[in-house]
């Protein structure tokens, strides 16, 4: 499996934040071949330097997950 074979699961979208319902079975970050972070940056256009997490869900757990898009939309909250 590769980061293309994930379908986005994007809830809303703007300039500020982004809200995905994360599959389980995918790890938030880190050096794995797919990650939360990886296709969040690939679905936004953004760099994976740009994704702040407002929080986490575990590797096994599934959910609605707010992304800030920038370090003011997550200090705004």
């Amino acid at each position: 499996m590769s980061l293309d074979d994930v379908v986005p699961s994007i809830i809303h979208l703007d300039e500020n934040y982004c809200v995905i319902d994360k599959p389980p079975g995918i790890r938030m970050d880190g050096s794995f071949p797919i990650t939360i972070e990886k296709l969040v940056a690939k679905w936004t256009n953004r760099g994976v330097k740009d994704i702040k997490w407002m929080h986490q869900l575990d590797f096994a757990t599934s959910g609605i997950l707010c992304i800030g898009l920038h370090r003011g939309a997550v200090a705004a909250v």
